[in-house]
């Protein structure tokens, strides 16, 4: 009887607690911007910087990097990354963060020793307070039909890989508003700009 009741218990929480985050994270919470925007940085710190300025909320965010936060020399303060900034004031709820093929086994390993990276079909899982980060190689990536903020760090990957990411967006399978351009150049801000839709 006891153990009964802590099952309907359980199931009455986790109910609850899918409730609130629908009304929390539901479309209606969820602010895109209009026209989009390409924005070349220098320091991936600036991404939650610009996020920010955007006044953007609730989104989902695909960052093409080979690193993830601190890995790539972020912040200068401890624990203030820019994908945990954005998760804990609200501007994105879920990332996918998408490596090279070519690295994909050795993310994988570093993965697979962290007890909190869950093991997927498609790579890995960690759930964070705030969001979940979906762990995956390019091969793998499927996008979602959410309008995402899109991180580029064009060095880490080939002109064909490259060139599979700028076709994502311009078949319009990868959906975006807003792309931000890390350690690239003037260049790559012009390609990925010449395949932002106009008007969201």
């Amino acid at each position: 009887m006891l153990q009964r009741g802590i099952t309907i218990a359980s199931i009455v929480v986790f109910t609850t607690s899918v409730v609130f985050l629908s009304f929390i994270y539901g479309p209606s919470k969820r602010t895109f911007v209009s026209p989009g925007k390409v924005e070349l940085l220098t320091s991936p710190i600036d991404i939650y910087e610009f996020w920010h300025s955007t006044k953007v909320r609730g989104r989902v965010a695909v960052l093409f990097t080979r690193h993830l936060d601190s890995e790539i020399g972020l912040s200068e303060e401890p624990g203030e990354k820019y994908t945990e900034l954005a998760m804990r004031h609200g501007i994105v709820r879920k990332i996918y963060h998408v490596v090279p093929d070519s690295v994909w086994p050795v993310v994988s390993d570093n993965l697979y020793r962290r007890k909190f990276a869950r093991i997927t079909s498609y790579g890995f899982v960690m759930a964070l307070a705030n969001g979940r980060i979906h762990v995956l190689p390019l091969s793998r990536f499927n996008p979602e039909d959410e309008k995402s903020l899109i991180v580029v760090e064009p060095s880490v990957w080939s002109s064909d890989e490259l060139a599979k990411i700028v076709k994502l967006i311009k078949s319009g399978n990868l959906r975006t508003d807003i792309i931000t351009i890390v350690r690239g150049f003037l260049s790559d801000a012009e390609t990925f700009r010449s395949v932002l839709p106009p008007s969201m």
